[in-house]
């Protein structure tokens, strides 16, 4: 497709201009692309952590509510024993 490319100001109909012009929009357009390409990336990522900090808590309530003992459960889930006693308090499940 042809169509008029402003250089300095000045309209270029020249071939070779429109040519690097339209160059220069793919690129753009790639880059935009690549830009949200990883911020994509880094959302996803961000939610699978989030994921796992929820599985990792559900499993240990799980185990407060089998009356294991924190030890055990500070083993299985690698969770602070203050994070342990406090899912115990918000799932009121006495330890």
């Amino acid at each position: 497709m042809l169509f008029s490319v402003c250089v300095d100001g000045k309209i270029n109909d020249d071939a070779f201009v429109q040519e690097i012009d339209q160059e220069i929009r793919e690129v753009k357009q790639i880059e935009n692309e690549r830009v949200s390409y990883m911020t994509l990336a880094m959302k996803m990522m961000e939610e699978r952590k989030e994921g796992r900090k929820e599985g990792v808590a559900s499993v240990a309530v799980s185990m407060l509510k089998l009356k294991l003992s924190l030890d055990v459960i500070q083993a299985a889930t690698e969770l602070p024993l203050e994070a342990i006693k406090k899912l115990a308090v918000e799932n009121n499940i006495s330890i």
